[in-house]
């Protein structure tokens, strides 16, 4: 009789591990995932995550847009995805993409104001600048940190400066990924770029 209800249970945990697995394969619960806004977080990563959402029916998404820092240790998101370097931090980093910082401005302002051969031209002109109010200017054979003068307009927001610039407002610092496409048609010209 013992024997008997030992290979019993044996059998109903076969089933159980067997019927675990089965329900294992199919991943499901909510992923809470905290990016930066903009074109990274709009353009880039949500059209990611709404079309894994949309293969995998069982699993919701909270996409949540802020650049605040989120320690995420004491916070209940599983993802958080930042553009630049990390500070010290203990966290595990994984790198999505490289972007690369371009100065640009319109035609337009180039044809006004000439084209900019030294960083030090740029404490003349307008700018467009957001929350950085430091450029840090790199080349071969020079480096410079331009200290934002507020001569120009600022925002907060890379589509809205991108904007500004088409409109020959001045020139903006900005990702790749916001400038390359008007660049490559010729709505923006890439100031210093060596």
């Amino acid at each position: 009789q013992y024997y008997k209800k030992c290979k019993k249970a044996l059998q109903d945990l076969d089933v159980a591990t067997q019927l675990a697995s089965q329900e294992n394969n199919e991943i499901n619960g909510t992923i809470k995932i905290n990016c930066v806004g903009g074109i990274l977080g709009e353009d880039v990563v949500a059209p990611l995550l709404l079309k894994f959402q949309q293969q995998n029916p069982k699993i919701k998404i909270h996409l949540d847009f802020s650049s605040n820092r989120i320690n995420l240790l004491e916070s209940d998101y599983d993802f958080v995805i930042r553009m630049g370097n990390l500070p010290d931090s203990n966290l595990i980093v994984s790198s999505l993409r490289t972007v690369s910082t371009k100065y640009v401005a319109s035609k337009e302002f180039i044809q006004n104001y000439g084209q900019v051969a030294k960083p030090k031209e740029l404490e003349k002109l307008p700018l467009i600048y957001g929350s950085v109010k430091q450029w840090n200017l790199v080349s071969a054979d020079d480096k410079y940190i331009l200290h934002i003068h507020k001569n120009g307009t600022h925002a907060t927001n890379g589509r809205v400066m991108k904007q500004a610039a088409l409109l020959g407002l001045g020139v903006t610092r900005l990702v790749d990924i916001y400038v390359d496409a008007d660049i490559k048609n010729g709505n923006l010209v890439e100031v210093l770029a060596n």
